[in-house]
């Protein structure tokens, strides 16, 4: 294995590592509405983000020419590598570098839950204060539309 596709894998498992830790501050600030620490979580996340991209190229250079140089072809995957360069540690890095994408994308999935939920909170919040009902109509057993309600006299109306 070619020392550059080595570098390349190792630097990529460390981005991941930061991406994994900047998803647990942001499942914090999301739990605890802390905005305006989130917006700045954000604009690291997205910043190492593109580090992984330019990690990414940089790691798919060096797996073409270890690919090339075992006689593979140039698209060969670091598992093909791996079992033609007979390198555990080659295949040891490929599963570390795939069990830290599974842990970002349940963290990430993890955290589109949180953030759905808090604006879910929002959004019963802001009509509980300005005694809008839901868009969606009601309707009858036999689905028949119920005729629209008289509105309620909101929280912000009946406190001045």
């Amino acid at each position: 294995m070619s020392e550059e596709l080595k570098k390349a894998l190792n630097d990529e498992a460390e981005l991941y590592r930061g991406l994994l830790g900047i998803c647990a501050e942001k499942r914090e600030a999301l739990v605890a509405l802390r905005t305006q620490e989130l917006e700045g979580i954000a604009a690291r996340e997205e910043a190492l983000l593109a580090r992984i991209a330019e990690s990414d190229a940089a790691r798919r250079r060096a797996a073409q020419a270890a690919a090339l140089g075992l006689g593979l072809p140039a698209d060969a995957t670091l598992r093909e590598i791996a079992a033609a360069s007979k390198s555990a540690e080659l295949a040891g890095l490929r599963e570390s570098i795939g069990a830290l994408v599974r842990e970002v994308a349940r963290a990430n999935d993890l955290n589109g839950a949180l953030a759905g939920q808090s604006l879910e909170h929002v959004h019963l919040f802001l009509r509980a204060l300005t005694g809008l009902e839901d868009e969606n109509g009601s309707y009858t057993r036999r689905g028949a539309e119920l005729p629209a309600k008289t509105p309620k006299v909101n929280l912000i109306d009946s406190v001045a």
